[in-house]
């Protein structure tokens, strides 16, 4: 029963109130991305999602590396990039090189070279295991379960829900994917883990990003503890904002749907050569006060 349970529920709370972070997971480099989800915990399903080039890969590959950094161990589902292109990504992030220039390495100048080096020199053990291996829903689960068994992971992964191929066969490719999310939000609670997985908005979703406009199924903001909406103001007509002037680099990551939160907030993120994001602001010291009007 409840009561039953009661003690340990508090000794939980106690747990967490003492410790640092506890099984909270929490980034290091975006503060709004945890004021607006309170830090993800085992069981938590959180979708990330957004038109071509809305920066949504890049901002799962910034979460992962800002994890495994801390030693949180991670497991990552490339299906739509190759291993060696994910990897030359991540290197690129953690070195600061362009991943432009290290997909032709013959561009790479003395100064790269000499950073690479001192990069491989420094570098430490990071507990992230990949793959790029086209997965059905119980491969995901299988592999995840491996990771977790013999790395003790805590987050999976998941770039991107379309690509999932079931072998069972669906009536719509709507209740395909909405098996889908619905099968990964039971992995995340049967594990205790995060996952984190990637989708992608139909059309519409280019000029006006939300939720409503997810491809091929609107289950996942059903299923998702917490779903955010990236995308590149300067694609959708928006130059300037409070103030601000945005170009290329610039991207809004806005908190869509939550279970567990009150805030819907939106926070702004600016995109290095490297691939890495840095916040600038966010609506949570009120620096985007009318960001939410138009939509």
């Amino acid at each position: 029963s409840f009561s039953d349970g009661l003690l340990n529920i508090l000794s939980e709370i106690e747990t967490e109130i003492v410790s640092e972070s506890g099984n909270v997971l929490k980034t290091k480099n975006f503060p709004s991305f945890n004021n607006s989800t309170g830090g993800l915990r085992g069981g938590n399903l959180v979708g990330i999602c957004g038109s071509y080039k809305s920066g949504k890969t890049t901002l799962g590959l910034n979460l992962i590396l800002d994890f495994v950094k801390q030693n949180i161990p991670c497991g990552f589902f490339s299906l739509e990039l190759s291993e060696t292109e994910i990897n030359r990504k991540l290197l690129g992030m953690l070195s600061n090189i362009s991943y432009e220039v290290l997909r032709e390495p013959k561009k790479l100048n003395e100064n790269e070279k000499t950073r690479l080096n001192k990069f491989y020199q420094s570098v430490k053990s990071l507990p992230l295991y990949l793959t790029d291996k086209p997965m059905s829903e119980a491969d995901i689960r299988n592999k995840t379960k491996y990771w977790a068994d013999r790395f003790n992971i805590k987050a999976v992964f998941i770039d991107y829900l379309g690509y999932i191929r079931s072998k069972k066969k669906f009536e719509s490719r709507e209740r395909e994917v909405s098996y889908y999310s619905e099968y990964l939000k039971s992995l995340a609670k049967e594990l205790n883990i995060t996952v984190i997985v990637l989708a992608q908005l139909n059309r519409s979703g280019k000029n006006r990003p939300g939720t409503e406009n997810l491809a091929e199924s609107i289950g996942l903001a059903r299923d998702c503890d917490f779903l955010f909406v990236t995308y590149n103001p300067l694609e959708i007509g928006i130059k300037t904002l409070g103030g601000m002037n945005f170009t290329e680099s610039d991207f809004i990551v806005r908190l869509d749907t939550t279970r567990h939160t009150k805030n819907k907030k939106s926070f702004q993120l600016r995109l290095n050569d490297s691939g890495n994001f840095q916040e600038v602001c966010s609506e949570y010291d009120n620096s985007y006060s009318e960001s939410e009007a138009r939509y």
